[in-house]
């Protein structure tokens, strides 16, 4: 009977920690994958002259009182044939005719305000609240050239460095629109794989507990203390050679 739980235990200590070891090892490697070659798929869209890069900051009051900080950056290209005093008599000629083409760029407007001011001379490439990481990439930004990518479903944003590589926008888009649902997916899935592992460990602990050098005999009585402290004594130290040959296993590759 005891050897029967001890190796159904042992067993299933064996399956559970086989299993959390497999799950542990998926995770690491689409991760590791992942971060390589990138959570998502970017190209290059277009590299800009006469172009403007403002950041700034802006702190409000959350629903609790909590005063936060927001972070924006812009990137407006003027317009170099723009003539002056006849932009609106253009803007009307616009809304006149339909359009024949489409602009190259994706336009995301902070607010209408910005659509106004901007809209007579320049265009707005890109306009948003970001990440604080984000927007450190464009503090310091001086170059008039701007260069775009654009992700596979369409968002189109700027990169800090002109004709910036591929596997370099990637890692800037991560910053921007961080992978947060591989990151929680890959994160369960090595919960479970540790979980696993920690009920591999604990069928492993009441598989030793029916060790046969230590089966309890129903029945057995002790004469007097003396013989009771003996077979204790006795009990223990079959306990430490049971232990230590358990970490020989282990050390020679076993479960």
């Amino acid at each position: 009977m005891n050897n029967d739980v001890q190796n159904i235990n042992r067993d299933m200590g064996r399956s559970f920690s086989k299993f959390g070891l497999i799950l542990i090892c998926i995770a690491l490697a689409v991760f590791g994958y992942k971060y390589f070659f990138g959570f998502r798929d970017v190209r290059l869209y277009e590299t800009y002259d006469n172009c403007t890069v403002k950041t700034w900051t802006e702190q409000h009051r959350d629903s609790e009182g909590d005063l936060s900080t927001y972070y924006y950056v812009k990137v407006v290209r003027e317009d170099p044939d723009h003539v002056p005093g006849i932009a609106d008599d253009d803007h009307k000629k616009e809304k006149a005719q339909p359009k024949d083409s489409r602009m190259k760029v994706k336009i995301d407007y902070k607010d209408n305000e910005d659509v106004k001011k901007d809209h007579d001379s320049n265009t707005v490439l890109f306009s948003d609240s970001v990440p604080r990481s984000y927007y450190m990439l464009f503090t310091n930004y001086q170059n008039p050239r701007v260069t775009m990518y654009t992700t596979d479903w369409g968002r189109h944003y700027p990169v800090s460095t002109v004709g910036c590589s591929k596997k370099n926008a990637e890692l800037e888009y991560r910053k921007l629109d961080p992978p947060t649902s591989w990151y929680f997916l890959l994160g369960a899935l090595a919960f479970i794989g540790f979980l696993n592992l920690s009920l591999g460990a604990q069928n492993r602990r009441v598989a030793n507990n029916y060790s046969s050098d230590r089966v309890y005999e129903p029945g057995f009585t002790f004469s007097d203390k003396e013989d009771a402290l003996v077979m204790m004594a006795h009990a223990r130290i079959q306990r430490e050679k049971e232990e230590e040959r358990r970490r020989r296993n282990r050390r020679n590759g076993g479960f």
